[in-house]
């Protein structure tokens, strides 16, 4: 699951400096492109707190930018700033509660600071738009640590019910029926 998160991670980084020229009106502003270049550098010379102010100067200058709010996160996230990432992704997932990059950055962090139960909900939500083993296995834990027992069991059910049907499907690929 952190696999997944550093990749996306490293696609945000390199495509948000990336950003098309003339999309918006605001984007073309001298304020934005200043903006835009001071976060390039500070990304260049990996200074953090620039970075980090460079990232909010953007989001005042443009509050439609979506990609900005996952930029934040990302950043307090990657920086183990757990409190500050769950609080932006709560932010970012209020507006789109699609955006599968905040609901698993929202998960992970609100298990590093303790609050569990919120965890749960938000990998339980996870789940539900882009199912994986992993996650049922995170569901399983949470539930367990939470002693939510009869429902842990439901989901290793499910878990061993998915590995046993994976262990066949490969199988049946090794022979090459």
């Amino acid at each position: 699951m952190k696999k997944n998160v550093v990749f996306m991670i490293l696609l945000l980084m390199i495509s948000t400096p990336m950003l098309s020229v003339g999309q918006t009106n605001v984007k073309e502003t001298p304020e934005y492109q200043k903006q835009v270049n001071i976060y390039n550098l500070a990304k260049r010379y990996n200074d953090v707190t620039v970075i980090r102010n460079s990232i909010y100067e953007l989001i005042a200058i443009d509050p439609d930018e979506k990609s900005w709010l996952d930029t934040l996160a990302l950043f307090y996230f990657e920086y183990e700033q757990y409190g500050a990432a769950a609080l932006v992704t709560n932010d970012a997932i209020t507006i789109d509660p699609d955006n599968l990059l905040a609901l698993e950055i929202n998960a992970i962090s609100m298990e590093s600071i303790g609050l569990r139960e919120n965890a749960l909900n938000r990998y339980q939500s996870l789940y539900i738009k882009e199912p994986s083993l992993n996650l049922l296995y995170k569901i399983a834990f949470l539930q367990y640590e939470l002693e939510r027992l009869t429902e842990c069991e439901t989901v290793i059910s499910q878990v061993m019910e998915d590995i046993h049907l994976f262990l066949i499907f490969r199988r049946f690929l090794y022979i090459g029926l």
